[in-house]
């Protein structure tokens, strides 16, 4: 059985509070390939510029802005302007220095590496 990468989310804005631009929470897909994880992040009509990803010892936030200005007079708005972010508490398996990020088609990926894992070994006894 494989090791949780992700072993809880923290808890954040479910954007159904009524402010100017409320929080959402971004649909994500990990799987797992070889010695690495791969977290796949839904994030529309965002630019790469207005993503940021931090890690914090083993917590890994997504957050993103999602603005734009209206040109003209606005007759019909449907295109909600909010906010992403998503808090993942990491497992201690993974290399928090092997993460690297791709943005894609509003599909944001992170790949993040596994630590490699001490393999079993005799320990001789000295005389």
């Amino acid at each position: 059985m494989e090791e949780a990468v992700i072993m809880s989310e923290k808890s954040g804005n479910t954007g159904n509070e009524l402010v100017s631009n409320p929080i959402r929470t971004p649909l994500v897909d990990v799987s797992i390939k070889e010695d690495e994880y791969i977290l796949r992040c839904e994030l529309p009509g965002v630019q790469k510029e207005d993503i940021d990803i931090v890690i914090d010892e083993n917590e890994l936030t997504i957050r993103t802005e999602r603005n734009w200005e209206e040109s003209g007079r606005v007759l019909i708005k449907e295109i909600p302007q909010y906010d992403f972010k998503r808090t993942f508490l990491l497992s201690d398996t993974l290399d928090n220095q092997s993460i690297s990020a791709s943005l894609s088609r509003g599909v944001l990926t992170l790949v993040l590496g596994r630590k490699e894992r001490v393999k079993k070994r005799m320990i001789p006894i000295s005389d």
